[in-house]
Parts: C-alpha cells; sequence; structure tokens
C-alpha cells in the first residue's frame, strides 16, 4: 500500500466534521487561486491544477464515505470568470469543480476552437451530407463507412429532393430521425425494455462493428449540439465515464428484474435455499461452473453483484468497445469528460422535464402582441393539446422533441403574425433554424386549432421562400 492509498483510507475513516474541514481548506485555497487568476491575470495553472489533484482525491473518497459531504460543496462557482483560453482546457480532468452551465460553456469554447483551427486548413471545413428519408440510415451509414467525414467540422444535411438550407434544423431532424431508424432497424442491435421503455445493447449480436456507427452518431450529435432520441439508461452514461453501473441502474432499465434482486438479498436463509438458484444467468455462467453452484444466503451479494455486472459489462462488452470507440471519435474534444453521469445524458438525450410554461414565458412576438386576440388564442390552442401533441409541436419548429439542458426556457420561440388576406386558408409554418413560427391572422380559435394540428401532425416545413 502507497502512502497516498494510506492517506485515503484515513480520510474514508475520518469523523464528519474534521472530513468538511479538509475539503474547505482545499476549496478555499483553490478558490484563491482563481480568484487571483481573474482579477490580477496571474498565471497560476500549476499551482491551481495542484490543489484541484487533491480534492480529485478528496471528491472520490466522499463518495466512499457512509457520512458523505454533498458534491455541491467541491463545486467552485468562481470558475465561471475564469478567461476562455487555451489553458481551460486543463480543468476537464476534475468534474466536480463546475456546475452544469460552466462545463458546457467550457464545452463549447474548445468546440469553436477546434472547428476554427481546422477551417484555415481545410479547403472545405463543413460535413455535407445528402440523404434520402426512404433510405436514411443506410445512406449514413454508406457515407460515414467511407471514412470522408471531417469529425472536427460541422454536420450540415440535406435531403435529396427537398430545398432547404440547414442551419441547425435539418441536422436536428436527421438526428432524431436517424436514432429512431437505429431502434427499429432490422438487425436489432438495439433493444428496448418493456417495463422501462429504455434501451440497452442487444447481447445476441455477433458482427459488433454496427455499435461503432451508432456511437460515431452520439458523439456527432453531442459535438454538433444536437440530442439523439435514443433513450438509453444512465448506466450508459456512467461506463462511458468509467464508472460503474450499480443494482439501481438495472432497477432503471428492468424495474422487474431488480425487485427480485433485491428481494434475494431481503429473504430469510430458508427461503433463498427454497428460490434453487444458482450462478447462471440467461443460460451464461457467473463464475466458473456457475450451473453447479448454489446461492446461499452467504454468497448471494456476490450472485447479486456479478448478475448486475453480466448485464451492463460481460454480456454486451464488445457491443460497449466499439460504441465507446465510435462516440469518442464522433466527439473530438474531450471536454464531454468534465460532465458527471447525468449532465452527460442531459446534454445527449436532453432534460426529462418539460416545463410548458417556460415556453410562453420566453417567446417574443413580432407584428404581434401577447395581450392580441389571435395570440391568446394560440396559446389556450397549445395548452388544451396532450403532452404527446405539444412533443410534435416541439418536433415540427425545431426538429428535435428534446428539451435542452436547462429546460424551455433555453429555446428560441418567436412568433410573427402573418396578415394575408387568405389567412383561414393557409397552415402555420415553422422556420425551423431560428425557432420562428409564422401563424397567420385566423379569424376565429376553432380556425387556429385546426390548422394548426393539421400542420403539426403531417407538414414538414423548415424554411419560408
Amino acid at each position: 500500500m502507497g502512502p497516498c492509498d494510506a492517506l485515503e483510507r484515513l480520510w474514508t475513516r475520518m469523523p464528519f466534521s474534521y472530513f468538511r474541514t479538509l475539503v474547505k481548506v482545499f476549496h478555499s485555497q483553490s478558490t484563491r487561486i482563481i480568484t487571483q487568476m481573474t482579477t490580477q491575470s496571474f498565471d497560476q495553472w500549476e499551482s491551481l491544477t495542484t490543489m484541484l489533484s487533491v480534492l480529485t482525491r478528496l471528491f472520490l473518497v466522499n463518495r466512499q464515505r457512509k457520512c458523505a459531504l454533498m458534491e455541491s460543496h467541491f463545486c467552485i462557482p468562481e470558475v465561471a470568470d475564469l478567461p476562455k483560453n487555451s489553458n481551460i482546457e486543463k480543468l476537464v480532468p476534475y468534474s466536480f469543480v463546475a456546475d452544469t452551465e460552466s462545463k458546457r460553456r467550457i464545452f463549447s469554447y474548445l468546440q469553436k476552437k477546434l472547428q476554427q483551427a481546422d477551417a484555415f486548413l481545410l479547403p472545405n471545413p463543413v460535413n455535407k451530407l445528402h440523404v434520402k428519408r426512404k433510405s436514411l440510415l443506410k445512406d449514413t451509414l454508406k457515407y460515414l463507412r467511407k471514412g470522408i467525414y471531417k469529425y472536427s467540422q460541422p454536420l450540415k444535411v440535406e435531403f435529396i429532393g427537398e430545398k432547404g438550407v440547414d442551419l441547425q434544423g435539418l441536422s436536428a431532424e436527421f438526428l432524431s430521425l436517424l436514432s429512431e431508424a437505429f431502434i427499429t432497424w432490422q438487425k436489432k442491435p438495439l433493444q428496448v425494455f418493456e417495463d422501462s421503455q429504455l434501451v440497452w445493447f442487444n447481447p445476441n449480436i455477433a458482427d459488433v462493428t454496427d455499435f461503432y456507427y451508432l456511437g460515431l452518431v452520439c458523439g456527432i450529435a453531442l459535438y454538433n449540439d444536437h440530442f439523439t432520441n435514443i433513450n438509453f439508461p444512465l448506466a450508459l452514461f456512467k461506463k462511458l465515464l468509467c464508472l460503474s453501473p450499480t443494482l439501481q441502474d438495472l432497477e432503471e432499465l428492468t424495474p422487474v428484474e431488480a425487485r427480485s434482486l433485491k428481494s434475494l438479498l431481503a429473504e430469510d436463509e430458508d427461503v433463498v435455499d427454497e428460490l434453487d438458484l444458482d450462478f447462471m444467468v440467461k443460460d451464461q455462467e457467473l463464475i466458473p461452473n456457475g450451473a453447479q453452484t448454489p446461492v446461499t444466503k452467504f454468497n448471494r451479494q456476490k450472485y447479486v453483484d456479478l448478475y448486475v455486472d453480466f448485464i451492463f459489462n460481460k454480456s454486451v462488452k464488445n457491443q460497449f468497445v466499439q460504441f465507446s470507440e465510435g462516440f469518442s471519435e464522433g466527439c473530438p474534444i474531450n471536454a464531454w469528460k468534465m460532465f458527471h453521469p447525468e449532465e452527460l445524458r442531459e446534454v445527449v438525450y436532453g432534460s426529462p422535464l418539460y416545463k410548458w410554461e417556460d415556453l410562453q414565458k420566453g417567446a417574443t412576438y413580432e407584428q404581434c402582441f401577447p395581450f392580441d386576440e389571435l395570440i391568446q388564442n394560440f396559446w389556450t390552442v397549445f395548452f388544451d393539446l396532450s403532452e404527446e401533441q405539444r412533443k410534435t409541436f416541439l418536433f415540427f419548429m425545431y426538429g428535435t422533441d428534446r428539451v435542452p439542458a436547462g429546460g424551455l426556457s433555453k429555446v428560441t420561440l418567436e412568433i410573427v403574425q402573418l396578415n394575408t388576406p387568405d389567412s383561414d386558408d393557409r397552415f402555420p409554418e415553422a422556420q425551423t433554424c431560428f425557432g420562428t413560427l409564422c401563424l397567420p391572422k385566423y379569424s376565429d380559435i376553432d380556425t387556429l386549432r385546426n390548422k394548426l394540428i393539421h400542420a403539426i401532425s403531417f407538414c414538414e416545413v423548415f424554411g419560408r421562400e
């Protein structure tokens, strides 16, 4: 055992108040250095990273303690004031140091820095992908397999046979549709768990190269500030960040299986014996001679741990290796490693919170006002829609029904009133790339309702001529 290991064992057993004081000492010193760097323009990155390295050890020890500090105690808000320059990348190994918004800003800075650097070197610094809607997955894989995609440069999409300029809207829709195509693909690389509706890798796939392209698409989406509409469990994002999934993660993916394992841990010894379990899962041995090894009161925790490990690791080892490789290549900056698993899932998949009132509060208006009858009717109709219809409205407006981190307050919605003599004959139109809804001045609320529902259900309008 080295001196660092011995020290960490000491910290693990340290009384709560002493441990809290220790964290405060290194936290305050880190804050002081950051303040000097921001106010006096001192270059003290070496001193700062030394302090943050100690805080990292304390942060990891804290997760092992029975009486732990809230992880917010390790966050240093002053990080947000640091100048964005080449040195900001030095914060990437310290996931605890910044809040989610600061991490997103760091990610965005490093993303733009890489794009600008390569723009001077490449003759055509964009990736222009031409696809047909009916063969979207096939066309995408064919393009990616050519090996000509420049991962550091933005993605631009053109749907063959359709007009439109991709200013983020078309690529957002493309990635939403591509996500669904992966889920419904005849090869079935992904399986949807019925009781949670979450998606996990199919362990019964011999050729795992498709998982590389799945990871590649997810990485490309992240790098281009888009979402993937594949509802992976938190366990995936833990694995990407080199953290181990737990029984709690299994409960999220498949509640029924997890409840059975929890019951096993709580049963009396005679009940465990009556269950007649062995160290086998889905006809696979968890340990050598697993079929001949009964589960007892004394080894049931090991059985549960190996069961969880089998589902998330052993059974899909090759699938995940390919996915992880593709993900890292698709997002060529490692700033995503700053995020905690919950944060990474949110920036990849979107926020699970739909606070629809925030969309109304943040809306702006052109050629009309919030108290006009047309606008009042619009919001009345909108809030009368079902939850699924409102999500369809988001897809109509933005090419995706996912909500960015921070919620709908981060979404741009501009409503422009169209004053034309044939308003009742026209449908609302969406300028997807700008978050603009062009709303004809309908004569009554019923016409508005019928036209809006038809538009979001059947139309795909991404710009106005």
